[in-house]
């Protein structure tokens, strides 16, 4: 069987971790099986559609990495791709279903107006539609369940989402329908148009919800996930590929780094898991640091001013440079190069720190008067022997200066801080420092 999937999005909303795991799935099924990924717009539902979701459709996907094979942008042999420039095909197989007494033209009363539309003639009550799941097995439903008799093409002559969705499956010679496991009900719907049509039915596989970490589906509208702000805080989109793919997919019991070019060639429904699966943002910044890890110096670099940018900040590049090393491991999200860096670009608001030790700091500033051209490890014997004078730990004493230039209890390695702000910033905030402290007393 050639294998042929495909990713239906509806462009209501932005693309978030669930509905982009339902395409890496599909993508990485495509290329482990030689096979086709296409990308097929699902826009019958003109109410919602949203011009910046489409658009957000093709940015997500190109930053991602992934690259469809036949699509509204590229192309191929079963175009258009479009939903909304297929309105005739769905027409003549609407009539098509009306003239074997399968469908049949209803008047309907809606404020006061009266207007047609075409509806599926369910099968009888008795009946039982039963369809086979890769993950959950054997599923059926009886037709008492069903609702009544569904809406096929609408009275404006658009089609509802079922019935084009089955039509394009169809033509389209889709192999595998995979999407989440929200669609089971709706599948006996599909399996009675392709039982009233006389095709064969796809190969159905129903992927495990994504929850959050409250226990609820993730959705479009739960802004946290989507994946353009988890880019504009600085995740990559290798970490997001990697972390995502394994919400409901386990390459063996120890693997949990996969580059996506072990995923195009192992991956295997398998290795899906029928429960759901719940998205950690804990386990993101992890996959996150460590790609970030293996960037060159070049590439964090640049992404560093791509952050820093987004705040306006202007900081010399050798001074970005020279805090590096001390940089990647603390960043878990490129954003956080914000409160790292902060005390290089705004001074530090000290008016609600305490002075602990202000003998402590006066004698801070004279070292680092003294010693300033001289190397850390100098600097650190300086600063113990001045803890020892007046009985106290070394922590203590750098914590005063750690409080004087940034205003906070953690940053970047003091020392190496001090030198990317310079001596004579340095000097002035702990003067400032001192002078906030003289003021209260």
């Amino acid at each position: 069987m050639k294998v042929r999937v495909r990713y239906a999005p509806s462009p209501t909303g932005l693309q978030h971790v669930g509905s982009v795991r339902t395409a890496l799935f599909n993508y990485f099924f495509a290329k482990s099986q030689g096979g086709t990924f296409v990308l097929r717009i699902e826009d019958t539902d003109r109410t919602r559609f949203h011009l910046h979701a489409l658009e957000d459709i093709y940015e997500i996907f190109s930053w991602l990495g992934i690259q469809w094979d036949e699509g509204p942008d590229v192309g191929g042999d079963y175009g258009p791709y479009i939903q909304s420039e297929r309105s005739d095909t769905y027409t003549v197989y609407a009539q098509k279903l009306i003239s074997i007494g399968k469908a049949y033209i209803s008047q309907e009363e809606h404020a006061g107006k009266s207007s047609h539309v075409v509806r599926l003639r369910l099968p009888s009550k008795e009946q039982r539609i039963s369809f086979h799941d890769v993950l959950l097995g054997r599923i059926t439903y009886s037709c008492k369940d069903l609702l009544q008799d569904p809406v096929l093409i609408k009275s404006d002559g658009n089609p509802t989402y079922h019935f084009a969705n089955v039509v394009d499956d169809h033509l389209m010679c889709i192999s595998h329908v995979m999407r989440s496991q929200e669609w089971i009900p709706s599948t006996p719907l599909h399996v009675i148009l392709y039982q009233a049509f006389q095709w064969k039915t796809p190969i159905f596989c129903h992927l495990p919800l994504v929850l959050g970490a409250d226990g609820q589906k993730l959705s479009k509208r739960n802004d946290a996930m989507n994946i353009r702000g988890l880019r504009e805080v600085g995740y990559l989109p290798e970490a997001l590929v990697n972390c995502i793919v394994l919400l409901g997919y386990a390459y063996n019991e120890k693997t949990t780094v996969l580059d996506r070019h072990i995923l195009e060639k192992l991956f295997s429904l398998s290795s899906l898991n029928k429960s759901p699966s719940v998205f950690d943002p804990k386990k993101l910044d992890w996959f996150n640091n460590y790609y970030i890890q293996k960037l060159s110096d070049y590439q964090l670099l640049t992404l560093i001013q791509e952050q820093l940018e987004r705040y306006d900040w202007h900081i010399n590049q050798k001074k970005v440079e020279y805090l590096l090393s001390l940089l990647r491991p603390r960043l878990k999200r490129l954003a956080d190069v914000r409160d790292l860096l902060r005390p290089l670009v705004q001074s530090p608001d000290v008016s609600g720190l305490s002075c602990t030790y202000p003998e402590i700091v006066k004698g801070i500033e004279k070292i680092l008067l003294a010693h300033w051209q001289e190397d850390e490890q100098t600097l650190v014997a300086e600063f113990r022997d001045l803890a020892e004078r007046y009985t106290l730990s070394l922590g203590a004493c750098i914590m005063e200066l750690r409080k004087a230039i940034t205003g906070e209890k953690v940053s970047l390695p003091i020392f190496s801080l001090c030198k990317a702000l310079g001596k004579k910033q340095t000097v002035q905030r702990i003067a400032h420092y001192m002078s906030m402290y003289e003021k209260q007393h």
